[in-house]
């Protein structure tokens, strides 16, 4: 989870998007990280990490979602 989390935060980071778009999308992919080992979230950890893992994933389709739009509206541009 760790390094899914790092591998596509920093993703984000080196982007082309404004600078708003990428602060929504690093506390999307921050909150469920932060839910399992963030404050007193160790304890839980067991309980949280498979709807946590589920968040992450659903946050990283919607990035490749998003990726995918502006590759194909770049692509059919002239």
């Amino acid at each position: 989870m760790i390094g899914t989390y790092v591998t596509h935060a920093r993703a984000v980071v080196i982007s082309e998007r404004q600078d708003d778009r990428k602060a929504e999308l690093l506390v999307d992919l921050t909150d469920p990280v932060w839910e399992v080992f963030g404050s007193r979230g160790w304890q839980r950890g067991p309980r949280l990490l498979p709807r946590s893992l589920e968040r992450l994933a659903a946050t990283l389709d919607a990035i490749r979602a998003e990726v995918d739009r502006q590759l194909d509206v770049s692509a059919s541009a002239p």
